[in-house]
């Protein structure tokens, strides 16, 4: 399998993904649904209900008709996905109401078996921001992982081709000092605080080569995955100040893993927690 990254369900013209994706309000602020128009407000089994934001309008909608998704990066905590955001995939009762509501100005009128096609060639299990703010206080993590295929829009990339195995040790490396390093050196000096991951950058980036790591390694680094993937970390910028325990472990483990001595493992976090540190407030200016 060509192992690659890709961009997400394209949701233009204006209004389209106001009618199509539902997003889950966790974290411990309103930013996640800051830019949002469908708010989710509970799961059941065979049914979802949510709101229209700022109003009294409430609707469900049969789990049937949803796929599960993942709309934006802002205030997830932990490297795996643990709730989701939810895609529409066929009209359900209310659906013309929403469309009214919103600033989809193209009627009701949609190609559901097109939405759905594309829909399904944008699910993945590893995903990663195409702009974010490194320096926000909303900003924890650079990539999560999902056990469940969640439909991607096009403001986030996702990996194309990766086993669940890979995808949970490619989603180390992205969240890696040493990745976040390469983002700040390659980062755009016309950009201000935030960088924007092209598919070219995300082309000429340094992964892990699946291929030469041991069977040894792989093993370290899930065992790894799972002691980690659920803790929620602080802002990646608290992360690097107070040399967070679970990030000082993830970046250890990596560089072990990319064949350092124990020596140069102990001092090249700290140093390039300083530096990436020191450029992100270099940013902020």
């Amino acid at each position: 399998k060509n192992k690659t990254f890709s961009e997400g369900f394209h949701v233009s013209p204006k209004g389209f993904s106001e009618i199509l994706f539902i997003t889950n309000p966790f974290g411990e602020s309103e930013n996640r649904v800051k830019k949002a128009f469908l708010i989710l407000e509970r799961v059941e089994d065979d049914k979802i209900s949510f709101k229209i934001k700022d109003t009294n309008l409430k609707y469900t909608i049969p789990t049937s008709k949803v796929y599960k998704a993942f709309r934006t990066i802002t205030d997830q905590q932990a490297l795996l996905l643990k709730e989701t955001d939810y895609f529409i995939k066929s009209p359900f009762d209310g659906f013309n109401s929403i469309i009214r509501l919103s600033k989809w100005k193209y009627g009701s009128n949609l190609n559901w078996e097109d939405i759905n096609k594309e829909a399904m060639k944008k699910r993945s299990e590893i995903i990663i921001p195409e702009r974010f703010n490194p320096y926000s206080m909303n900003t924890h993590i650079l990539a999560v992982y999902s056990d469940d295929l969640v439909v991607i829009p096009h403001t986030l990339r996702f990996g194309k081709g990766f086993s669940k195995e890979d995808a949970k040790l490619q989603v180390l490396f992205l969240n890696s000092i040493i990745f976040l390093s390469q983002l700040i050196m390659n980062k755009e000096e016309t950009t201000g605080e935030y960088i924007h991951l092209m598919d070219t950058d995300l082309i000429q980036m340094k992964y892990f080569n699946l291929d030469k790591l041991t069977r040894s390694d792989k093993d370290k680094l899930l065992k790894l995955f799972d002691e980690i993937s659920q803790i929620n970390f602080p802002s990646l910028k608290e992360q690097l100040i107070s040399n967070f325990e679970p990030r000082r472990k993830l970046d250890s483990t990596v560089l072990e893993v990319l064949g350092l001595d124990q020596t140069k493992i102990e001092v090249i976090p700290s140093k390039l927690y300083t530096l990436v540190s020191e450029e992100l407030n270099y940013m902020k200016i």
